[in-house]
């Protein structure tokens, strides 16, 4: 029996799934401050790691497509696009490091003087991985519906 998964089980398995820890920790966090949200409800370090997480999974669902072997271009075009998540991945994961280094550096260690000048690059950071949550949720959802991905739940 070969059923056909539909794009609501890709995107619960490769989109929402991957978000669950942001949201859960951003959650917990609001109510501890009785529904008080600061900058520091919804965690960018968060929010990078599951962004990371989620290329990783479309990236896997790209690598596991059928290619059609009579159409060069599709071939190539999800080649690149499985590169691109590849790459999308690493530079999420790479904003996870960072992120949680100048938090670290700033916030629990005591170095005195100098520290407030990793503020500034924390704070890019950040709203470099918040800005760019929206396209790359929206990317992965066309990414689907161009190549019918099928959601692998095993």
């Amino acid at each position: 029996m070969n059923r056909r998964p539909t794009t609501k089980k890709w995107i619960l398995v490769n989109v929402i799934l991957p978000l669950i820890p942001f949201i859960v920790g951003g959650t917990i966090r609001l109510i501890i401050t009785s529904l008080q949200p600061s900058w520091n409800t919804f965690s960018a370090s968060e929010m990078a790691i599951c962004l990371a997480l989620l290329s990783f999974f479309v990236n896997q669902s790209l690598v596991r497509t059928e290619r059609i072997l009579d159409n060069k271009d599709k071939q190539s075009d999800i080649e690149t696009e499985t590169m691109m998540y590849l790459v999308f991945g690493c530079v999420f994961l790479v904003l996870f490091t960072a992120i949680t280094a100048l938090s670290s550096i700033i916030f629990d260690l005591d170095l005195g003087i100098g520290a407030e000048k990793l503020v500034m690059p924390l704070h890019i950071f950040e709203v470099l991985v918040f800005a760019s949550a929206p396209f790359l949720v929206a990317f992965s959802i066309q990414t689907q519906r161009s190549y019918r991905l099928k959601a692998s739940i095993t």
